[in-house]
């Protein structure tokens, strides 16, 4: 009789065991790509912050053919 609720005790122990590492692991990839997706939100708008640098020095440009001539080389 105990030894049937020892291994019933030994299964329950590795099933929590189980069940707390996948609980980790979920944690662990849910936080890895928030991290991620913060850093993609950072360049993104360091890109657009460049664009638009890009945009007001060419629409600053002296005439047309200027403007042309910088887009399409």
């Amino acid at each position: 009789m105990f030894v049937k609720k020892g291994t019933t005790l030994v299964e329950t122990l590795l099933a929590f065991n189980i069940f707390v590492s996948c609980v980790v692991i979920i944690l662990s990839c849910y936080n890895l790509a928030l991290n991620h997706y913060q850093d993609n939100q950072q360049e993104y708008k360091q890109y657009i912050e460049q664009q638009k640098i890009k945009e007001r020095q060419l629409w600053s440009g002296n005439n047309l053919y200027t403007m042309i001539n910088e887009v399409l080389p």
